[in-house]
């Protein structure tokens, strides 16, 4: 892991992660993803012989397979290395290295069990994180959302197209002009990756600590990534889902009309 495309990456040690994290503090923790944990970094002047910036630092932990709040069974650190290659190979494509809502890579870390990246990237927060403060807007929500959808227009229109099988607000991180920028790959299949859709079943559910509740009330996330690929569930279906967009401190009243039509039904509101 040397490259990705025409640009050679950095190779970080897992002590550098901690110095551009300050030990991984609190302070510059951002949220869980499915797989690991996401904290802004600082490159000081001069580290390394680099220019001062502010950076992104994802690490991955090694996962456990939950069902229904049970442990089923703790997998190896190699599955970790085979997704930290996987999203070093993803972005490191020439299609998509210059897509403005995907992250852009800067280093990687891979010492045995410890293994982290680092994105050229200034956070500001995760779409997860912000869902629920006045500050984040309906203008910064229908960016996002727009955004996004381009990302995804973008990722299908590839032969074969990509699929992004754990789509979830805590793998949306915004910057500070909150533009959206997809940072996990761990369930991503198609393209140049190959067809994984049957590949670790137990992950399709969600993040670590984002678990849509309503997932066990219904088969909408095992339709939108069925194996056979169809049924595939209608858009309106996969939009009624989407609550982090919709809700403000759980008010409907504050629905723009568009929205609320469109998620009259699966929230049931008359």
């Amino acid at each position: 892991m040397e490259s990705a495309g025409c640009c050679v990456l950095k190779e970080f040690s897992y002590k550098d992660l901690k110095i551009l994290t300050n030990s991984f503090s609190g302070e510059n923790f951002i949220g869980r993803t499915q797989f690991g944990k996401v904290y802004r970094g600082k490159i000081q002047q001069g580290w390394k012989g680099m220019e001062a910036q502010d950076v992104t630092v994802k690490i991955w932990e090694v996962p456990v397979i939950m069902e229904r709040g049970q442990l089923v069974d703790r997998t190896s650190a190699d599955e970790n290395r085979s997704r930290l290659t996987d999203e070093i190979t993803f972005l490191g494509q020439p299609s998509v290295k210059s897509h403005p809502n995907l992250v852009k890579l800067m280093g990687y870390c891979c010492e045995d069990e410890q293994l982290g990246i680092v994105y050229d990237l200034r956070s500001f927060d995760t779409v997860h994180n912000l869902a629920v403060k006045d500050s984040f807007n309906w203008l910064h929500r229908v960016k996002v959302a727009l955004g996004f959808a381009h990302l995804l227009e973008f990722l299908h229109s590839h032969e074969p197209e990509y699929l992004v099988r754990n789509i979830t607000a805590a793998h949306i991180m915004v910057d500070e002009d909150f533009n959206p920028k997809l940072f996990d790959f761990a369930m991503l299949t198609g393209g140049v990756l190959g067809d994984k859709t049957c590949i670790e079943p137990h992950y399709v559910y969600g993040s670590y600590g984002y678990i849509d509740p309503r997932f066990f009330y219904s088969d909408l996330a095992l339709r939108c990534v069925n194996c056979s690929l169809t049924p595939r569930p209608k858009m309106r279906e996969v939009i009624g889902e989407l609550h982090d967009l919709c809700v403000v401190r759980g008010s409907v009243d504050m629905l723009p009309y568009w929205v609320y039509r469109i998620n009259a039904d699966t929230l049931g509101i008359n």
